[in-house]
């Protein structure tokens, strides 16, 4: 067996013991971008030139958090956890690569979302987008653009999870009861 097989079966028969630092992973990164999100709305509300247009930017965070970097984080999240998961025995690089499939995951699933959310929202939506402002590209190239600008921050998370997982790995395990101490 070679090392990519081996650590992907050791990771599958401990699936469960890595949802939760693949949920902290992906926790991470929806904090980070929630945060981004935040601050840019922040700065085009200061911009903007009337109240009225403030309202609107302010208001479109829930729904971007919703159904935009919630789905990219769930993806992220189902990535790491089932798909390619990342190990302490695997080498860097296998983080790395893991982190960059799982922005893809990550968007794969937003545009499923957004897809959805289109459809839903105009009952005569058809995949061309003849409908003004409805148009299966924007679910393409809000995911893309959430791909493409999110690679760098999950391989991040993707190796700080590695780098945890080998230190916890190589730390010396508590046994016992206190009673025992």
């Amino acid at each position: 067996m070679t090392e990519t097989s081996e650590s992907t079966e050791a990771a599958r028969r401990g699936a469960p013991q890595l949802r939760g630092p693949a949920a902290v992973a992906a926790a991470g990164v929806l904090a980070v971008q929630a945060a981004q999100l935040l601050a840019s709305t922040m700065v085009s509300f200061v911009n903007s030139a009337s109240f009225a247009t403030s309202l609107v930017i302010v208001a479109s965070i829930g729904e971007q958090i919703v159904f935009a970097l919630l789905p990219f984080a769930l993806g992220v999240f189902l990535t790491l956890w089932l798909v390619r998961p990342v190990v302490a025995r695997s080498s860097v690089w296998r983080a790395i690569g893991a982190g960059a499939i799982a922005a893809v995951g990550g968007g794969i699933l937003m545009f499923v979302v957004q897809l959805l959310l289109q459809i839903v929202r105009s009952p005569d939506y058809n995949l061309m987008g003849r409908i003004p402002g409805v148009s299966a590209f924007y679910s393409v190239g809000s995911s893309l653009n959430a791909i493409i600008n999110g690679i760098p921050l999950v391989v991040l998370g993707a190796v700080l999870l590695w780098l945890y997982l080998r230190r916890r790995a190589n730390s010396p395990s508590i046994s016992g009861t206190l009673e025992e101490a």
